[in-house]
């Protein structure tokens, strides 16, 4: 945990669950709970990220994960098979914008919209949320029209 404390903002923490067999509710939290709710707790100016990487069905990992994750009310991305998967709790809108924004590897609130035919308000705050709850990353940039807007980017790309 130390490390991650001291890791440069805007890093994404991958952890490798190939040797791990069997993990746990305790072992969940410790390894994944907490550190999400540090990187929640302190968004704004630490900007860090944890994406599982390398679940295995064999061993149920998003089966014992998304319990505790659940019970807790944290969410985090991984990969099982080559595909992404959501673990924990999330909202079915949420789950469906995340989706999008992984597939296309950055979304803005305006490509969301157009897809899913939403208000845009509702959309910027959504996608706000996710980049909240650490689960895509965000930047500005400016338009040539003038303005800016936040591109929102999946933590696999």
């Amino acid at each position: 945990m130390e490390e991650m404390k001291i890791a440069s903002p805007g890093t994404v923490f991958y952890y490798d669950m190939n040797q791990v067999e069997g993990i746990n509710g305790s072992g969940a939290d410790e390894i994944i709970v907490k550190p999400i709710r540090e990187f929640i707790k302190y968004y704004k100016t630490e900007d860090k990220y944890l994406v599982l990487m390398n679940l295995s069905k064999e061993h149920d990992h998003v089966y014992n994960i998304d319990l505790t994750l659940k019970e807790e009310n944290v969410t985090v991305v991984g990969k099982q098979d080559g595909e992404m998967a959501i673990i924990g709790n999330i909202g079915d809108s949420l789950r469906e914008i995340l989706v999008i924004a992984h597939e296309l590897g950055e979304v803005t609130a305006r490509d969301i919209t157009e897809r899913l035919d939403k208000k845009l308000n509702l959309t910027s705050t959504q996608l706000n949320k996710l980049n909240e709850m650490r689960l895509l990353k965000r930047y500005e940039v400016q338009l040539e029209e003038g303005g800016r807007q936040y591109v929102y980017r999946s933590l696999f790309y």
